[in-house]
């Protein structure tokens, strides 16, 4: 059985291409949905910060915190 081994190369194409957006969204909708006007994330990407950016959204950045993105719609 052969194996297929993925390239440094690869892995940075598809680190530099990944999206969460999706889940940050499912996220956003179930907070708001419990009268919250914030969510914190582990990880957002810089496209993603900037789409949500884009859609009004506020994303500021602590790097003291577990959790150092935090995405408001206040």
């Amino acid at each position: 059985m052969e194996k297929n081994f993925l390239t440094a190369q690869e892995a940075n194409k598809k680190a530099k291409d990944y999206s969460n957006i999706e889940v940050i969204f499912r996220d956003i909708v179930y907070a708001a949905e419990k009268g919250h006007f914030r969510y914190r994330f582990m990880f957002i990407s810089h496209e993603d910060i900037a789409k949500l950016k884009e859609l009004g959204y506020t994303v500021t950045t602590d790097n003291d915190e577990k959790l150092p993105y935090t995405v408001s719609w206040e």
